[in-house]
């Protein structure tokens, strides 16, 4: 979370990277089925998010205006909300030459992130062995920083791990698609918006792709669970044509939406509507 004070004003803008609430909100769905260990998890996650909505509630009496990233979590949050979009740079042009590898799945995230770090062990398990069954030269790359040196992922078959890297660029344009398999979490998936600039296939979860406008079969495959989530990936490995067609409407609702030339300059527009006229 950031905040931005205007010199010489009284206006303050409070940028929400995440809603906690919602984030520790979506959690208790997620740790539905951990055991007898459930219930007192679940019932302190309702106490921390109650206790996170009148924080953010304070917080939002105090500023101007409160930045969120998606209209979902405007919706929720208490107070005078702004909806700036999570954007990413314009690459251009993809490569000429094609240059992804079709057996080639990527994963892109700080491993730092326990919803993140979650997903990935959860593919890496359950549903990675799955696509291999079908397409046994299929690999998983993992970018992201955070992992530590002894953990298992390093040794899991077919998994690639590669850590933090100097351009994610020549990542996703070799990538025949990004896996987004968190359950849960706040704010909108960066990787997402990055995946649609590059035209890279994604296969997500309905909460990795939250807050981004994205339908079913139109701009990527969504699917909860091991066994479609597998089966989405192999139908990308499969049919290129499917990939082709999902990262055009993709790559066209990054351009309307999330490019971040577009976003700074609405943001910026705003910024000074209120100061030419404040509330």
């Amino acid at each position: 979370d950031s905040s931005l004070r205007l010199v010489g004003s009284e206006m303050c803008i409070r940028d929400s990277t995440d809603v906690e609430s919602e984030k520790l909100r979506s959690r208790i769905a997620a740790i539905s089925g951990l055991g007898p260990r459930r219930l007192s998890r679940e019932g302190i996650a309702r106490v921390d998010v109650r206790r996170w909505r009148r924080l953010e509630a304070s917080a939002s009496d105090a500023m101007t205006a409160v930045s969120v990233c998606s209209a979902e979590e405007a919706a929720r949050f208490c107070g005078r909300t702004w909806v700036v979009p999570n954007a990413a740079i314009d690459p251009g042009p993809a490569p000429t030459i094609d240059q992804r590898l079709r057996d080639r799945l990527h994963f892109v995230g700080s491993l730092r992130d326990a919803p993140n770090l979650e997903g990935l062990e959860h593919f890496a398990e359950f549903v990675l062995p799955r696509v291999r069954r079908r397409h046994p030269s299929c690999q998983l790359r993992v970018v992201g920083a955070g992992l530590s040196p002894d953990h298992w992922l390093h040794r899991a078959p077919g998994v690639d791990v590669a850590g933090r890297v100097d351009d994610i660029s020549a990542e996703l344009w070799r990538a025949a698609a990004l896996v987004v398999p968190v359950a849960w979490g706040g704010g909108t998936r960066v990787k997402v918006v990055e995946a649609f600039a590059h035209r890279t296939p994604v296969v997500s979860t309905a909460i990795g792709a939250a807050g981004l406008g994205v339908r079913h079969e139109h701009e990527a495959l969504l699917a909860d669970g091991a066994p479609t989530f597998a089966e989405a990936c192999c139908r990308l490995l499969e049919a290129p044509e499917l990939g082709e067609r999902l990262s055009a409407a993709g790559r066209e609702l990054f351009t309307r939406h999330f490019d971040s030339q577009l976003v700074v300059e609405a943001l910026a527009a705003r910024i000074r509507g209120v100061l030419a006229h404040p509330a």
